[in-house]
This record gives C-alpha cells, structure tokens and sequence, in this order.
C-alpha cells in the first residue's frame, strides 16, 4: 500500500460583520464597538467549500463570560452583504455591539447553511445524529469553527475546519485483452450516524470530537451511472471529484463521509467490515472474427466497431451458454486506511487496478442484505472466492487540506 501526502489550499481571508435584532435593554447594555470576524477555511476540492468565497451563508452562536441567561447570539446567519462579496462583509439583521460587562466571548460557528442545528450543552455546542446524505451529490462539506476572545478593536478571528473525511474511488485495468464495465459503485458497511463535540481542550484535533454509539448503523454510500464506465489503462473516477471535461474523464462526486475507523471486511466476511462494492461485467477481447471462432451457442459476439475483433463474456457468468450484453454481477475489494482510520479534513483517494500485476476482476461480496442494485446470480462461486482469476489490488493516497498565506484584510464600510 503507498501513502502520498499531498498539501495543496488556497485561503480566502475576509473581514464580516455580525448583527442581530435587538431591544432597548440590549441597546443599553451593548455599548461599545462593532462585533466583526475574519475567515479562513482549509482548501478543499469537488463539491466541497474552498475557501470563504464559496461559503454562502455560516450560523454563529456566542455566550459570554460571565454567562447571561440567554445565549449573546442565539444560532444567527451570517450572509455576504452584497451579490459579489466585493466587500468582503456578511451581515446580520442588526448591529450587535461588544458587551461592557463581559471579560470575554465564546463564538462557536458552523456552516453551509443546511448542515442542521447543534445543541448548546454541558457548556459546548454538540451536533448529534449526523448522517451525510444517501445522495452523494446533496452529500454537505461541514465546516466548524470555534474560538474565544476578549474585547477587541480588531476582528475577531474565525478559523474554520472541515468536519468530514473526503473519499474518492477511482479504478483502472491493466490488460488490454479485458474489457470491464463498472455500472455501480459503493462503500458497504459504512458508520452512518455520529455526534460531532466542539472540544475546547481539542486543539490538535481543530477543537473537534466524534462519537458513535457502542452499535452504530450502518450504511451503502455510492452511486448508479447513467452510463456504465468502461475501464481504460488510467484511472477513471467511480466516485471521483468533477474532472476536466479535456482529461476524458469521467463526472462523479465524491463522497463526503464521517471520520472513523475502518476495519477491512475479513475472509470469513463475517465481522461488518468496510469494502468497496461495484455492479460490473467483464469480457475478454481478441482477434479473430464471429465465423472464425466457435458456434451460434458460445458465450462471445463480434465487436460491432472492429469486425476482426470479438468479445467473450467472462463475469457474469453466461446462462446457458449464451452472451449477454446487458448481463452485470457484483464484486468487491476490501479496504483499509492509512493508520486504520479516516480523520476529519483529510481526502483518501482509492486506486483500484483490475488485472494488472497479478490481479483479477476481484471476489464475490457477502450476501449482505440491501444491495444497491440487482445483480445477476453467480452460481458455482462462493462469496470471498475471485469472480474472475484473482482479487482486485488497490492503493490509497492521502491528501491533507492546508492553509495557505493570510491576504490583507479589506476595509470596513
């Protein structure tokens, strides 16, 4: 297995201004300066936020110390205060000011706007249950932030952190006599739900914490394609970012996924391990014409692009003997991670290589209840035993999301 750390971000740092309703007692106590914020968010890719440009809308929620008996702000959204964010303001309804009686402020913020609400308790704010879309095109690219600050003439610094771990799945094959066709992919056996802790003492981890109950639910995350994706000798993505159309690759999403631990499917394919499954057919592919070889019974056809060329139907396996174009079965590869565990704000990129240095066409999955889609019956092959000569192989790169240089603050209007 190789591990490729990459680090690549670029960072947007913006000057915002909070406001929210208030009344004639907040107008007597909150006499002072404007509370206003800067941004930064760690770099990212695909549908994900690459920096405060994309972030459209955040909340922030805020208590002071001492403590009020309501929160300073309670949940408010922050939008940009023009169309083109040429100002590099997002604003509230109302000004709020900075409290006299207050030794210092506590702001936690989170966005996209849609991400859902956390719950302020135990002195923090909390997301609990969070799931990530089954649709990896809705799939949200939550972002946190958290900091504490005395009165300042400044602006309050707000760093945000992406929450979720970035999965990509792309797959090649190495033989030029195979064809393979790929008309699904998902990771099986995924946790589903987490409650996300904003840790004030976290700071190596971003102020962040996830949880998951003792028996957490499981969960398929993919997609079906329109087209089936026909395998070349480069990678192509399954589950893959949005590509250059000039590349000749193929568009997909990513998948946005919670941090946690990822224990490999074992042989046994007893134990609710995590592996990739795809919905594919692969045929073998040689010379020679449909009058040349064999009968009207066999399990092959002539290319109808290249008529000295014709196709065998290797998996699924033919029905009484007799090819089938629109014939797809299922096959997997376990999977494990670097340090056996996704971590929040990093991107693992999955490279699957069909046939090629001494791998196959990969083994039959578990029988695992809910599948995605139908596949045909595979008689004669047991799951974990190879559908077509041997395992699939695979390598996983990790790219860490980083911060790039502070730009110069813009006024203030």
């Amino acid at each position: 297995m190789s591990k490729k750390i990459k680090l690549a971000g670029m960072v947007a740092m913006l000057s915002m201004t909070f406001v929210s309703c208030s009344n004639d007692e907040l107008k007597e106590a909150y006499q002072g300066e404007k509370i206003t914020f800067t941004t930064k968010v760690g770099a990212s890719r695909a549908q994900v936020i690459n920096g405060v440009a994309d972030l459209e809308s955040f909340r922030v929620h805020a208590e002071t110390d001492p403590k009020g008996e309501n929160p300073f702000i309670d949940h408010k959204l922050a939008i940009k205060a023009s169309e083109d964010n040429s100002t590099g303001i997002y604003k509230l309804e109302q000004e709020i000011m900075w409290p006299d009686d207050a030794e210092e402020i506590e702001f936690w913020a989170y966005g996209p706007e849609g991400v859902g609400k956390p719950t302020h308790d135990g002195g923090t704010l909390h997301f609990s249950n969070f799931s990530p879309d089954k649709e990896p095109s809705n799939q949200k690219d939550l972002v946190v932030a958290y900091t504490k600050s005395k009165k300042t003439s400044g602006a309050v610094p707000l760093n945000f952190h992406h929450a979720l771990s970035q999965v990509e799945v792309r797959a090649k094959c190495g033989d030029g006599n195979k064809h393979v066709k790929i008309k699904s992919a998902w990771i099986a056996n995924l946790n589903s739900e987490g409650n996300l802790w904003y840790d004030s003492k976290a700071s190596e981890n971003n102020y962040m914490s996830w949880k998951f109950d003792n028996n957490p639910s499981k969960q398929f995350y993919g997609e079906s394609f329109s087209d089936a994706i026909q395998l070349s000798d480069t990678y192509q993505g399954l589950l893959a970012e949005h590509t250059n159309e000039k590349k000749e690759a193929k568009k997909g999403n990513s998948l946005m996924m919670l941090p946690q631990n990822i224990v490999a499917l074992n042989e046994n394919m007893d134990n609710k391990g995590v592996y990739i499954v795809m919905l594919c057919r692969i045929e073998s592919h040689h010379k020679g014409s449909y009058i040349d070889y064999g009968t009207a019974g066999d399990a092959f056809v002539q290319d109808a692009d290249d008529k000295s060329f014709h196709h065998h139907q290797l998996y699924p396996q033919p029905k009484n003997g007799g090819y089938d174009e629109d014939a797809y079965g299922y096959t997997c590869v376990p999977i494990t991670a670097p340090e056996g565990k996704w971590e929040s704000g990093k991107k693992y990129i999955y490279k699957l290589d069909f046939f090629y240095n001494g791998s196959g066409g990969g083994i039959l999955p578990p029988t695992d209840p809910g599948l995605p889609d139908g596949g045909e019956e595979t008689p004669g092959i047991d799951p974990g035993h190879p559908v077509v000569q041997e395992p699939i192989s695979f390598t996983v790169e990790v790219e860490g999301w980083t911060e790039a240089e502070d730009v110069e603050q813009p006024s203030m209007k």
